[in-house]
């Protein structure tokens, strides 16, 4: 690991005020792929040691993890 980068940073309460609305905005725009997935449609397969891969929870239309909306 880089040890310069490695070392705790503190802001003070008026940076973190300042980034109160881009954070905020950016987990809206990290939440709206989770929230349009019809949950209804998904199908979880799993192995016969009961684990699940990434690709066998995926809705059926979403083929890859690529095909998932902007």
């Amino acid at each position: 690991m880089n040890k310069a980068g490695s070392q705790a940073r503190t802001i003070d309460r008026d940076q973190a005020a300042a980034l109160m609305e881009p954070l905020t905005d950016l987990v809206i725009k990290a939440g709206q792929p989770i929230l349009a997935v019809n949950r209804r449609g998904i199908k979880i397969v799993t192995s016969s040691m009961g684990r699940r891969s990434p690709k066998q929870i995926l809705p059926p239309t979403v083929s890859s993890a690529t095909d998932w909306p902007a």
